[in-house]
């Protein structure tokens, strides 16, 4: 089996996933197909079962001969296997037993972290102009080109729009509000840190990064570091308040308090690509010990009363050599 197929393998599985989500009556067509052909076929039986017709257990994953069957035989038994496994398996168990079926075949979590970090540091822009970006993400569909933080928002637009097809990305899991960025074989999320203010940039929901390290084995971190251009007279501002539709309520609040306008990031010179992960729960834990890890927001509330999540922040200068995957500068 060659590794142009396991990616062919994947991006099939991928897409009957997608199907299964947007079209159920389509999904069980096929899936009444699989049955049939998975029916005829020995090898993608429960190896337990010695009646040739008895149905496959939909919650136990074959181990597959390589020598002996196809691609296609692989992609159509994990696919039926997947499918109808989804609401019954824990999380990670498929990618567990694809792992351990082909061993050889499978990147790493520091290899995946260092092709996705190489990709984005080749062809992300030198400069993002912020009027340029927050139109693009209008116009490409993305619901957050309103935010004030644009810059925040406006890399995981960039990805899902030119790399995430061609690498074979999709969205990651969601827990609570919080959805992480995207996922190929693991789990990472993507931040942008302007660096002209603190070597401390703020990573995700605390409860979430936890929940998907328990989950998912590990969550990985792709920043994009970078000066900030502040918007000094206004005009930024302005305009984008403009193209929004006016000032927000939560504004009006502000000014309402006395609060004065923050100043606005009109444009992103990004200098700085780091990418690193946590594989563990006793990982982030010893991070946090160690002091390059931290909590913020804890005991804070909104300017409606309700309590804030509890996040998560890093210090980039000051991640050991050891948990850094790769740190690429420009």
């Amino acid at each position: 089996m060659e590794l142009s197929d396991l990616r062919v393998c994947s991006h099939h599985l991928r897409r009957c996933v997608d199907a299964w989500n947007r079209v159920r009556h389509e999904i069980n067509q096929l899936l009444q197909s699989y049955h049939r052909c998975c029916s005829n076929h020995r090898c993608f039986t429960n190896p337990r079962h010695k009646d040739k017709e008895e149905s496959p257990r939909p919650y136990e994953i074959p181990r597959f001969d390589v020598e002996k069957h196809s691609w296609q035989q692989h992609t159509l038994a994990l696919g039926y296997q997947a499918l109808l496994a989804a609401p019954l398996v824990p999380a990670g168990l498929l990618q567990r037993e694809f792992k351990s079926a082909y061993p050889e075949l499978m990147v790493s979590p520091r290899q995946e972290g260092a092709l996705l970090l190489r990709e984005i540091e080749g062809h992300f822009p030198d400069v993002v102009q912020g009027r340029e970006a927050i139109l693009e993400m209008r116009d490409g569909g993305s619901r957050q080109w309103r935010q004030m933080e644009w810059i925040g928002f406006y890399p995981e637009f960039w990805f899902q729009e030119t790399l995430a097809r061609r690498l074979d990305c999709g969205v990651g899991p969601t827990f609570g509000n919080v959805t992480f960025d995207l996922m190929r074989n693991f789990v990472w999320d993507q931040k942008s840190h302007a660096s002209n203010n603190s070597p401390w940039s703020p990573l995700n929901d605390a409860e979430a990064i936890q929940n998907c390290i328990e989950e998912h084995n590990g969550v990985g971190f792709l920043v994009i570091s970078g000066e900030a251009v502040y918007d000094e007279d206004g005009s930024f501002r302005e305009w984008h308040v403009g193209l929004s539709g006016g000032v927000s309520d939560y504004s009006r609040r502000a000014r309402g308090r006395g609060a004065a306008p923050r100043r606005r990031k009109k444009e992103f010179i990004p200098n700085r690509f780091l990418a690193f992960r946590f594989e563990s729960t006793d990982e982030l834990q010893r991070a946090r010990s160690d002091g390059w890890v931290r909590g913020f927001q804890e005991g804070m509330r909104n300017s409606d009363g309700a309590p804030r999540r509890a996040k998560v922040m890093v210090n980039l200068d000051q991640i050991p050599d050891q948990s850094i995957i790769n740190d690429l500068r420009r």
